[in-house]
C-alpha cells in the first residue's frame, strides 16, 4: 500500500533493514492517528498505552503482522532522539510511568497540560476527582488516568489524595 502500512519485512532482510522498514510503518502510520489534521482516524487523547497502539498497527497491517518484540524494537528506532536515525524527528515520546505502564504520547501533548487540566477538575469539583473522572476529561482509559493523577500530585504538589472506602480520590492541595 502507498502509506507503507503494509509494507512486510522478514527475517532474511536482516534485522537492521526489517526494523528500519518497521519503524518507517510506524511512523506513517502513527502520523495518520496522531496528528489531528490528517483524517478522521485520528486520536484524541493525552497519550495511548502501548498495548493499544500495538492492536490498532497490527490490526491496520490486516495479515502482515509483526510480534510484539519487532514492535518495541522498531519503535525504538522511530522514538530514540538520541540516535543517528533517520526517524529522530519522531512527534511521539514513550513514557514509561513508575508502575511500569508504557504509553506513547504526542510530544506536542506535554505534562504541564495534563496536569493543568487535573488541577482545574479537582478544583471545580467539590467532591474532587477519580481516576474515571479523569479517564473522561482526558479521554485514556482509567488505568492511565489514574497514572496521570499520580503524576500530577507527586510533580506539582497541586493535588492530595484521599484513599478511603469510597475509593481514590484526588482534591486540591490547600496545604501547599
Amino acid at each position: 500500500q502507498q502509506d507503507g502500512i503494509w509494507t512486510s519485512a522478514t527475517a532474511s532482510d536482516g534485522p537492521g533493514l526489517a526494523r528500519a522498514i518497521v519503524a518507517l510503518a510506524m511512523q506513517r502510520f502513527f502520523n495518520h492517528i496522531f496528528l489531528p489534521d490528517t483524517d478522521s482516524l485520528s486520536i484524541n487523547a493525552a497519550a495511548v498505552a502501548l498495548p493499544d497502539v500495538y492492536c490498532t498497527f497490527n490490526r491496520a497491517r490486516g495479515l502482515h503482522l509483526v510480534s510484539p518484540s519487532d514492535f518495541v524494537n522498531a519503535l525504538s528506532v522511530f522514538i530514540d532522539r538520541s540516535s543517528s536515525s533517520f526517524l529522530q524527528d519522531s512527534p511521539l515520546e514513550l513514557i514509561i510511568f513508575p508502575s511500569g505502564v508504557k504509553v506513547l504520547r504526542p510530544v506536542a501533548s506535554r505534562k504541564q497540560n495534563v496536569f493543568k487540566t487535573l488541577i482545574n477538575a479537582a478544583h471545580s469539583q467539590t467532591l474532587g476527582i477519580s481516576a474515571l473522572d479523569a479517564s473522561n476529561i482526558l479521554h485514556v482509559p482509567v488505568v492511565l488516568a489514574k497514572q496521570h493523577l499520580l503524576d500530577a500530585e507527586a510533580h506539582t504538589g497541586a493535588l492530595c489524595r484521599d484513599d478511603s472506602l469510597s475509593g481514590l480520590r484526588f482534591y486540591p492541595n490547600r496545604f501547599t
